[in-house]
């Protein structure tokens, strides 16, 4: 009866190890969903900002917050502008019809698109706790925006901030102009002035802020971001009319950090990742005969060295303004060194490769604000490991298999970038076959006209030996 009841015992211990297990996974997955489809909602409300400020031209981000065309920005990157342009998740590019409210004490700016029904983020009052788990992302200028989980260090002032971080000199000018008593939200979020402007999201889609500028501390990037309740209250003091002159904002210039980080990280496999080999320059060859397809407008849109009869030599392709956009060596139609993806002013890479033997051999790397985000390491064409990176340290390994959040973030905008380049991969594959077939063409008719002439030229001369002939003849027969 004992051993009975202790086997009983035993087996609803397993069977609710088991039943606990598998609500636990469940309960994980649905999790993952949530995350997945709030990091949607939001990236299709993200937008990338273009002003002109003087002679130099600047990117920033924003978020939608109403259909009617309302978006919340930084104050520090429309102020001063002469000329501000938005660029819609769906590609759109719009001019900004107005500025409609501008705040340097709480570094907040709202500007407006004429087109309606756009994709938004509402603002509530969320409050923002230590603690909570919330989606950040990176510069919709960035090919597929980067999304991490991260977590809100803590909620803090702009008086605090400054006794905190004394030794961050460097913020102390720049921070001056923000209200003692503002309320700012602190995160260890990778931050660059391109995602500036780019929302704080929960797993539910809630708004918990806008990250709105940051300190350097002791090599750590420290992200702050103005609360959803200073949003919602910039929001109630302007009317449907409130209109703003950008160029008349003053600007509050901030310096540079000069602390230098780690050009290295050191990879588990015992490879070394370094950032000089991730300098974009258009790939030059020796050898081979340049083509070019172009843009409507006449600029170089591909631009192509061809070494042999296949797809084979540097390619570089380039934006509509000139910058190099992507540049990989070809072998054979095998992609063999080095391939460099790079934002369109040239200035920061997006993704980077270095194949050996196969397109699925050797180092893929996805970069987050022009440092490395998420590294791939394969061999034999098998995906051997995942590793997140962050600041340039090494944060988290995974295994291919891993199904954790973070991995699935990285793992989404990878395949989209991959997928985007197979499909201009095809496109200039089926460019440089029709090439080739021009080329037969124009070689075949080359042949038929010279060999045309080779018979009109062997005709011309039968019929002058024949003429000579008869020449002879003629005098031989005078001549009796």
């Amino acid at each position: 009866m004992v051993s009975n009841g202790i086997l009983r015992l035993s087996t609803l211990r397993v069977v609710g190890i088991v039943v606990a297990g598998v609500f636990g996974f469940v309960h994980a997955a649905q999790a993952n969903d949530r995350l997945i489809s709030a990091s949607e909602r939001a990236r299709s409300a993200i937008v990338a900002i273009d002003v002109e400020i003087g002679q130099r031209k600047e990117r920033g981000s924003g978020f939608v917050v109403d259909e009617s065309g309302l978006i919340v920005t930084t104050y520090q990157l429309i102020a001063g502008a002469k000329s501000c342009h938005v660029t819609l998740a769906d590609g759109d590019r719009l001019p900004v019809s107005r500025c409609v409210a501008a705040d340097a004490a709480t570094g907040l700016a709202f500007v407006a698109v004429d087109k309606n029904k756009l994709p938004t983020l509402p603002i509530r009052e969320i409050a923002a706790t230590a603690g909570t788990e919330v989606l950040s992302f990176g510069s919709p200028a960035a090919y597929g925006s980067r999304v991490m989980l991260k977590k809100i260090e803590r909620v803090v002032t702009t008086e605090q901030l400054q006794k905190d971080f004394p030794q961050s000199s460097v913020q102390l000018p720049f921070m001056r102009h923000f209200a003692k008593d503002a309320p700012w939200v602190e995160s260890k979020v990778p931050l660059s002035s391109r995602s500036c402007g780019t929302p704080l999201v929960t797993s539910d889609g809630d708004v918990v802020g806008m990250t709105a500028w940051w300190i350097d501390n002791d090599g750590q990037r420290i992200a702050i971001t103005a609360p959803a309740a200073a949003i919602k209250q910039l929001m109630s003091r302007f009317g449907p009319a409130s209109t703003v002159n950008m160029e008349s904002l003053p600007r509050f210039e901030r310096s540079q950090s000069s602390q230098l980080r780690s050009s290295v990280v050191e990879l588990p496999s015992g490879h070394a990742l370094r950032m000089s080999d991730f300098v974009m320059s258009d790939i030059k060859t020796e050898r081979g005969r340049q083509l070019t397809i172009e843009y409507p407008n006449g600029k170089p849109a591909v631009r192509f060295e061809r070494a042999g009869d296949k797809l084979e030599g540097a390619l570089v392709m380039l934006y509509e303004n000139g910058a190099s956009w992507w540049s990989c060596q070809y072998s054979k139609n095998e992609r063999e060194g080095r391939l460099l993806m790079v934002t369109d002013d040239g200035k920061e890479p997006l993704f980077a490769s270095n194949y050996r033997k196969s397109r699925e051999d050797g180092t893929a790397v996805l970069f987050a604000e022009g440092e490395p985000w998420l590294v791939r390491e394969s061999k034999g064409g098998k995906v051997k490991q995942y590793h997140l990176v962050e600041s340039m340290k090494l944060i988290e390994s995974f295994e291919p298999k891993s199904r954790k959040t973070a991995l699935r973030f990285a793992l989404i905008q990878l395949e989209a970038l991959e997928a985007s380049l197979k499909e201009q991969e095809k496109g200039i594959k089926r460019w440089t076959r029709g090439v080739d077939e021009d080329e037969r063409w124009q070689r075949a008719a080359a042949n038929a006209n010279e060999n045309r002439q080779r018979s009109a030229a062997r005709r011309r001369q039968r019929a002058e030996e024949n003429a000579a002939v008869i020449r002879d003849l003629q005098r031989r027969s005078y001549g009796r």
